[in-house]
């Protein structure tokens, strides 16, 4: 930032993982304990600590010092449309998902990747037709003239394609949404339409397994699980 300090907020996200053991021919347990995490269940997040993290600004992904150097974005935007509350709609590289007006009487939506991970893991509000900023880091989609059982939007807009350009670690690294940055694990660098990055987030696309024994590691060696040395 222009300070120079790296202002960006990483997480580490755990969900829907259970316990389970390996079976032997006569269907009993066997074996130590095995962890098993869904599909979307483990979601790593860098996250600009200002409203967003201009290009040429340095930030943090994966504990090192990340500068974003490019960006390119296209977006979808959908005209003129209703959508009844608790269900879902494609947009862009997106599926938006209508709650019910939220506290402000605005639509209140659920932002989520194609497979259904969750990009934000809050609800959303937007702006209602007519009181749009001109120019606002924080606006993501929306644009509504009615909220109620059935919300009705004048338009609607999402990127539908990221591109970003950045040196990790000393390193040049081009990703773009969903791609396959590790094996088994889909990069969505978020966006909102008006072209600002808004974060990172790194999640599995297929169930992993982790062995409570033995050290693993995931996202490329940046996270390692140490197993259960105990005897």
């Amino acid at each position: 930032m222009k300070d120079g300090k790296n202002r960006t907020i990483e997480s580490l996200v755990l969900k829907g993982a259970t316990v389970v053991h390996r079976k032997d021919r006569d269907g009993k347990p066997t074996g130590p304990p095995l962890i098993l995490i869904p599909a979307g269940g483990l979601v790593y997040a860098a996250t600009p600590l200002e409203n967003h993290l201009p290009v040429g600004d340095r930030g943090v992904i994966f504990g090192q010092t990340a500068v974003l150097m490019k960006k390119d974005l296209q977006e979808e935007t959908c005209h003129n449309f209703s959508v009844l509350a608790g269900r879902s709609f494609p947009v862009g590289d997106s599926v938006i998902t209508y709650l019910m007006p939220g506290p402000k009487e605005g639509p209140a939506v659920l932002w989520r990747t194609l497979d259904g991970v969750s990009i934000r893991p809050h609800p959303l509000d937007e702006y209602p037709a007519g009181q749009v900023p001109p120019k606002s880091s924080t606006r993501i989609f929306g644009v509504y003239t009615h909220a109620g059982q059935i919300a009705e939007y004048a338009s609607f807009s999402a990127p539908l394609f990221v591109g970003e350009t950045w040196t990790i670690g000393g390193k040049t690294k081009s990703v773009a949404a969903n791609m396959e940055w590790f094996p088994h694990f889909r990069m969505v660098p978020i966006s909102c339409p008006i072209g600002h990055h808004i974060g990172l987030m790194v999640y599995n696309d297929a169930p992993i397994l982790l062995d409570t024994e033995h050290e693993m590691t995931l996202y490329g060696g940046y996270l390692k699980h140490p197993g259960d040395k105990d005897p």
